[in-house]
């Protein structure tokens, strides 16, 4: 079973950005007064890492219909359920 599955790049891109396989995390529930930051400092130990809850989310929302793909990393939603992935 693979541990991660790359997402889809620019062909002049030289890196490719890993999304964590299913296991790899936990399911959230945003509640009120939730940023993707304050989550990342919470769960991942870095407001800066937001960036991988959103593509660990839009991930899931791919293939699971209980999520919902973040279209706006500015804005999330009471009741949204995200996808918090492993601590790097």
């Amino acid at each position: 079973t693979p541990t991660a599955v790359v997402t889809a790049v620019a062909a002049d891109d030289a890196t490719l950005t890993p999304v964590p396989a299913p296991g790899d995390g936990q399911a959230y529930v945003v509640q009120s007064g939730d940023w993707l930051s304050s989550l990342a400092a919470e769960y991942l130990g870095d407001p800066a890492l937001y960036p991988l809850i959103v593509e660990a989310t839009n991930a899931r929302a791919a293939t699971d219909s209980s999520f919902t793909t973040i279209s706006d990393q500015n804005q999330i939603e009471v009741g949204q359920k995200l996808w918090i992935p492993a601590r790097p």
